[in-house]
């Protein structure tokens, strides 16, 4: 690879990175090209209700128009100021979806998101675009996460009170309509509430190219996971990255139980032996990360019986 292709390759990671930190909301002005409104005509959100906001698009120009835009929903915690209570969803209004993206691959684990824009046609002046787009249709994140939207709604956004905007961001500036007040409640679909797990237990070892392996899970009846189930590929995390997001849709309060080996009264194995910490520096981004997200992470001082 030649020095401009790295150069080239460097600013792509960087500024995929940036767009994903900043919940994908570039700065730029208003436009006067576009206004927007939606509506919902349920404003309690759960399992058993719709999730659905409908709305118009348009057209403030004196002739046709053609945009390319970005459209992102977001939710704004009513009750709390803090980031881990806002996320955001991009969305394809004109198809009900998230919205489309291309990958590619850097190096052996990395990627960079590029979205798609949607583009919207307009005849004429006052021309209006219609859109119809349910929430549980998108794939959602915390804003201050740092992976690209990849949960549902339900699996993601915590009850509370909240204020839902549609943004869209166009080459020339961005569009923000009116946000509407809407309430969550987490109901699962038999309407009995039951409490989420509150206790998990994290596991890790090295991996090949120094990439740390993880295993995060619910441990509801105290921290006794078996090491056939921490090795088991079906739950294996593979780097921090993919750790930050599997801590991102853990419920508000959950505590983690770090471990750097088995608990007492396990048999040692061979892949056991593995299981370690990472670097002092990794342990105190998770859990600074963790503690943004309400989420407490231990590591004992011995080994829990």
């Amino acid at each position: 690879m030649s020095a401009t292709e790295r150069l080239q390759t460097y600013v792509q990671i960087f500024a995929a990175c940036l767009l994903t930190l900043l919940g994908a909301r570039r700065v730029f002005g208003q436009t006067d090209e576009i206004r927007c409104e939606v509506h919902t005509e349920q404003n309690l959100w759960n399992r058993n209700t719709e999730t659905v906001i409908t709305g118009t698009i348009v057209n403030l120009t004196d002739g046709p128009l053609q945009l390319e835009v970005h459209p992102s929903l977001y939710l704004s915690s009513r009750t709390s100021s803090e980031l881990r209570a806002r996320f955001w969803a991009p969305v394809d209004l004109l198809h009900d979806s998230p919205i489309a993206t291309k990958r590619q691959k850097v190096g052996k684990v990395g990627e960079t998101i590029e979205p798609i824009p949607v583009r919207l046609q307009f005849t004429g002046k006052d021309d209006a675009i219609n859109f119809k787009v349910d929430a549980r249709h998108l794939r959602w994140a915390r804003e201050i996460s740092s992976v690209w939207p990849d949960s549902s709604f339900f699996g993601t956004v915590t009850p509370n009170e909240y204020d839902i905007q549609l943004v869209l961001e166009t080459p020339n500036g961005r569009t923000e309509c009116p946000a509407l007040k809407i309430r969550v409640e987490v109901t699962p679909t038999d309407g009995f509430a039951r409490p989420s797990p509150q206790l998990y237990e994290l596991y890790s070892w090295p991996g090949a190219s120094g990439i740390w392996n993880f295993c995060l899970l619910p441990s509801p009846s105290g921290v006794n996971i078996r090491a056939e189930t921490i090795f088991n590929k079906k739950f294996r995390i593979a780097g921090i990255d993919q750790l930050e997001r599997g801590l991102s849709l853990l419920p508000t309060g959950a505590r983690v139980i770090w471990l750097p080996r088995l608990t007492a009264g396990q048999t040692p194995t061979k892949e056991s032996s593995k299981l370690a910490l990472p670097s002092l520096e990794t342990v105190e981004k998770v859990k600074s990360y963790a503690h943004q997200l309400g989420i407490e992470v231990e590591i004992p001082s011995s080994t829990p019986d």
